[in-house]
C-alpha cells in the first residue's frame, strides 16, 4: 500500500490539475480532467504506464476483466469520440457505460438511473419476505413493520443517497415506499402519502435525504482540521460554491438552514466569524466555519428533522387548500402495547378519511353502500361523530377508546 501510494503522490504531484487518485481500503480510482479527449486520453495514458511499472516491480497481477478494472468517460464533447480499450501492458482495459465505486454504479451521464434500479430490486425483494408476515387483521403490528422499514429498508435507501438520490430516479421507490406506508398503517383505500408518513412516525425520502446531506457537511467541517485528506474534498466543494452548482449549493443553503436554527438555542458554540458568515449568507466561505458551531447530537437532529418535516406540510397543505395540517412527528401514532392487530388497524382508521365507516364509503361508491349516516341515525358515520358525540357508544368505552388512542 506504501509503494502504491508513493506512486500516486510521485504522478499526481507532476500533473496536480489533471490527475487526481482516491483510495478507501482495498478500492482505488484514478480521476483525470482535461480540456478535451486527446488531453484526457493523453494524461491517461501516463497513469496507465505507470501503473504497469509500479505492478511490474512488485510483482502485482492486476485484472483486467470488467468489473474489476474499468474505464468510464464523463461530459464527452458531441462528435468526439472515446477509444473502446486502453493498453495496459500486454493487457487492455474496456470502457464501460457504467462502473461500480464502493457501492454506487456511476453511468456516464450521471443519472444513477442503474443504482437506482438496482436499489428498487433489493428493496422489493426484502419486502416481499416482510409481506408474509404483515397482514391488516394478522400479523406485525404498526411499531414492528416501522422498526423493520427502518433497519432492512431504510440502511439500503439511505447509503450515499447525498449522491445519487433525486426526482429524476425516485419514482419505483416512491411507489413502494408509499405501499410499505400503506400496509404498515393497514389502509384498504388509498391515503395521503404524507399523513401515511405522519401516522407510521417514518421521516419523508426528500427531508431524510437533505438531512443525511447536512450530517456528511457537518462531519466534514468539523473534522476537517484533524483529516488532513479533508482539505482538497471541501475546497472542491468550494469551488462548486463559487460557480453555482445549483445541486451542491442547495445541500450548502440547508447547512446554513440547520445552523442558523441551531444558533438560537446554542449561540455559545459560534464565534464572531461564524455569526458574520450566517448572516451574510457568504456560502462561498462555509469551510472557514470552525468545528464546534458544526457538533452535532442525535437528538439535535431529531428536533431538526421534526423541523423541516413540518415545514414540508405546511406547504403541502397550502398547495391542496387543506385547513388542517397534521403534526409532524418521529414517532408513530401511540397506541397502547398488547393490542392486537385488527384493533389496531381499526384505530388507526380514524385519523384519515378513507377508512371504512360509512361516511366515505358512501362517497366512494354511493350504490354499493347507499347508507351514509350512523347506526344512531343522528349524523354521518365518520371518526369525529364516534369519539365525540354517538349516543350508541358507551361512555366508558369511549373514554377507553380516547385513552388507547392517545398513551
Amino acid at each position: 500500500s506504501s509503494g502504491i501510494n508513493a506512486e500516486y503522490g510521485e504522478v499526481a504531484a507532476l500533473y496536480p490539475d489533471n490527475i487526481g487518485f482516491f483510495k478507501f481500503a482495498d478500492d482505488g480510482s484514478a480521476e483525470i480532467r482535461g480540456a478535451s479527449i486527446a488531453e484526457c486520453l493523453f494524461f491517461l495514458n501516463i497513469v496507465l504506464e505507470y501503473l504497469n511499472k509500479w505492478s511490474l516491480m512488485w510483482r502485482m497481477v492486476v485484472n483486467c476483466d470488467k468489473n474489476k478494472t474499468e474505464v468510464i468517460c464523463f461530459n464527452i464533447e458531441r462528435g468526439q469520440q472515446c477509444p473502446e480499450s486502453f493498453s495496459f501492458g500486454a493487457k487492455s482495459i474496456a470502457l464501460v457505460n457504467q462502473s461500480k465505486v464502493l457501492g454506487v454504479t456511476l453511468d456516464k451521464d450521471l443519472t444513477y438511473k442503474s443504482h437506482s434500479e438496482s436499489i428498487v430490486n433489493k428493496l422489493l425483494f426484502r419486502w416481499t419476505k416482510v409481506c408474509q408476515y404483515c397482514n391488516r387483521n394478522w400479523g406485525m403490528n404498526l411499531n414492528v413493520t416501522r422498526r423493520i422499514i427502518q433497519t432492512v429498508m431504510l440502511s439500503c435507501l439511505s447509503y450515499a443517497s447525498n449522491i445519487w438520490m433525486s426526482q429524476s430516479n425516485m419514482g419505483l421507490i416512491d411507489k413502494l415506499w408509499y405501499k410499505m406506508c400503506k400496509s404498515a398503517v393497514g389502509a384498504v383505500f388509498d391515503v395521503n402519502r404524507s399523513l401515511l408518513e405522519v401516522i407510521v412516525g417514518l421521516t419523508p425520502l426528500d427531508v431524510m435525504n437533505r438531512i443525511i446531506s447536512i450530517k456528511h457537511y457537518l462531519k466534514s467541517l468539523g473534522h476537517g482540521q484533524t483529516l488532513g485528506y479533508k482539505d482538497i474534498y471541501l475546497e472542491f466543494l468550494r469551488n462548486q460554491v463559487e460557480q453555482k452548482n445549483p445541486i451542491v449549493l442547495n445541500q450548502v443553503k440547508d447547512v446554513f438552514k440547520f445552523l442558523n436554527w441551531k444558533i438560537v438555542e446554542y449561540s455559545e458554540a459560534f464565534t464572531r466569524a461564524d455569526r458574520s458568515i450566517l448572516e451574510k449568507r457568504e456560502f462561498s466561505r462555509f469551510c472557514e466555519l470552525s468545528a464546534s458551531s458544526c457538533l452535532y447530537s442525535k437528538a439535535l437532529i431529531k428536533r431538526f428533522t421534526t423541523t423541516i418535516w413540518q415545514e414540508k406540510l405546511e406547504v403541502l397543505a397550502k398547495l391542496s387548500a387543506t385547513e388542517r395540517v397534521p403534526k409532524a412527528n418521529c414517532d408513530p401514532i401511540p397506541i397502547r402495547k398488547g393490542t392486537n392487530r385488527d384493533t389496531e388497524v381499526i384505530l388507526l382508521s380514524f385519523f384519515y378519511k378513507n377508512n371504512l365507516l360509512n361516511s366515505f364509503l358512501h362517497r366512494y361508491s354511493a350504490t354499493k353502500f347507499p347508507e351514509f349516516l350512523c347506526q344512531c341515525r343522528e349524523a354521518e358515520q365518520d371518526a369525529f361523530h364516534i369519539l365525540t358525540d354517538c349516543p350508541l357508544v358507551n361512555p366508558d368505552l369511549r373514554e377507553g377508546l380516547i385513552d388507547r388512542l392517545i398513551v
